[in-house]
């Protein structure tokens, strides 16, 4: 069976159209779900949002903790303040931190936070400059 021109032309052109509305789709999703979350909860549209990864700690202890610490999640802090030993080691420290939710509970836990990166790749880039 020969495929004619037409026919060629006819599906490169549904496949365009497709992945355009694969991309829009994509979009569309993933802005309004993540980065406008608020707007639309203050539009009244509310959004349901379900934990996907479970989180548990393991023990561990600490023998020596240096002049700053390093919170990569709300977790890690969480985690942190469960042990009253660590919680001993650690308090008084200045912190760096991923995140603004991590920083404000930090904050509420009266720690010092020298600064605050919204992801983990630019909050080491920035400890390695300076």
């Amino acid at each position: 069976m020969k495929v004619t021109d037409n026919a060629k032309a006819y599906w490169r052109e549904n496949i365009k159209y497709v992945i355009i509305l694969l991309v829009i789709w994509f979009i569309v999703s993933y802005c309004d779900g993540i980065l406008f979350k608020d707007e639309l909860n203050q539009s009244g549209i509310s959004l349901k949002e379900h934990p996907m990864i479970q989180i548990v700690p393991i023990q561990f202890k600490i023998s020596k903790v240096n002049s700053a610490l390093i919170f990569t999640s709300q977790n890690a802090v969480n985690i942190a303040f469960e042990s009253a030993d660590i919680l001993r080691k650690i308090k008084d420290k200045n912190c760096f931190c991923v995140g603004e939710k991590t920083k404000a509970i930090l904050k509420k836990k009266g720690f010092n936070v020298l600064k605050m990166c919204q992801n983990a790749s630019d909050l080491s880039n920035f400890l390695i400059e300076n």
